[in-house]
Parts: structure tokens; C-alpha cells; sequence
């Protein structure tokens, strides 16, 4: 059985928890921090400079992997989705395999 209750179990102080701005996220600072040196730059501008510099986690490989990664997310984001893919943007043609008689 669930036991239910008026109030809540916790109280927020506002004078302690306050907002925080989204524009202070690296991703919100990216657009309007005009003194980030990553200021209006894309993700991968910086990238060649990166893999010249040899640090380890830095190399090609590495960035193959990355944007393979990000490529998952950004063309097939309704694949992080409970329900059952319907929309055919959200779904990769597959192609048509045939029996082999030979």
C-alpha cells in the first residue's frame, strides 16, 4: 500500500539553491561568451592542432572514434528512444540481401 502525503519531504531554501544559468555551460558559453577562446568555434575546428600535439587520448584513432560516436547520436537519435522506431528519417535503409544459388 502507498502511503500518501500533503506536504513534501524536503524543503528547497532559495537562498541557498538558485538558478543556474544555462548561458554558463560550456555549451551555453560556446555561443555567448565572446572571450571563451572557444568562442562560435565548431567541435572539430581545433582538431588538426589537437593530434599535432601527440597527447595521448588526442590521436586520429581517437577522434575517428569520437565522431563515430556522435554520429550514432546525431543521425540516429530516436534510436535512444523506448518506443519503436516509425519515422523513416530516424531509420537506416539496410540493404536487401540475396540467397546465393551459385
Amino acid at each position: 500500500m502507498i502511503k500518501k502525503i500533503d506536504a513534501s519531504s524536503y524543503i528547497i531554501d532559495k537562498n541557498i539553491l538558485k538558478r543556474f544559468s544555462q548561458r554558463l555551460t560550456v555549451f551555453g558559453r560556446k555561443l555567448y561568451d565572446t572571450e571563451a577562446d572557444f568562442y562560435n568555434k565548431g567541435m572539430y575546428d581545433n582538431s588538426l592542432k589537437v593530434i599535432a600535439e601527440k597527447k595521448e587520448g588526442y590521436s586520429e584513432i581517437d577522434y575517428a572514434k569520437m565522431m563515430g560516436s556522435w554520429t550514432v547520436y546525431d543521425y540516429f537519435h530516436d534510436a535512444f528512444n523506448w518506443k519503436k522506431l516509425i519515422d523513416a528519417n530516424s531509420i537506416m535503409n539496410k540493404p536487401l540481401l540475396k540467397k546465393n544459388t551459385g
